[in-house]
């Protein structure tokens, strides 16, 4: 279900600690990209072998990101919460997801292609330091576990 609140959703995108050293213009141009979608718990955003070709950020509710082992047991990666940014992988080269977004409960993703993405990173370098800050804090978190 598409959410339609335009001021809502520019709102949001200005409240994303990764976006909030971004001018208004700057802003306005990520917008621009953006759509939202509400999804219902236990809903799965995306599965291991979708084409990862989008980024989301979550406004609302809370993500689990998992795969299975060969044995079939769970493995869970992370927990999104309201104001994090995950499928960033697609963005460091990935083209298929490894891993299962679910909704476990409900919850509003914003999202766009990757592509946009990767030619806003290279228009703005503010931008390009955050996420790569962020990448390189989720590896190094991922290690420890």
């Amino acid at each position: 279900m598409r959410v339609s609140d335009d001021i809502n959703t520019f709102w949001i995108l200005k409240n994303f600690s990764i976006f909030q050293q971004l001018s208004k213009t700057d802003l306005l141009k990520l917008y621009e990209c953006t759509q939202m979608k509400k999804f219902d718990k236990k809903h799965l955003i995306y599965l291991p072998n979708d084409k990862a070709d989008k980024i989301y950020f979550l406004k609302q509710g809370k993500v689990k990101i998992n795969s299975f082992s060969n044995d079939g047991k769970e493995l869970i990666h992370a927990f999104i919460t309201a104001g994090e940014i995950f499928g960033e992988m697609a963005i460091a080269g990935d083209i298929w997801r490894k891993n299962y977004a679910e909704a476990i409960e409900q919850s509003i993703v914003c999202y766009m292609p990757t592509t946009d993405f990767s030619i806003l990173l290279k228009e703005l370098p503010v931008l390009q330091n955050e996420i790569t800050k962020l990448i390189g804090l989720r590896l190094v978190k991922a290690q420890k576990n």
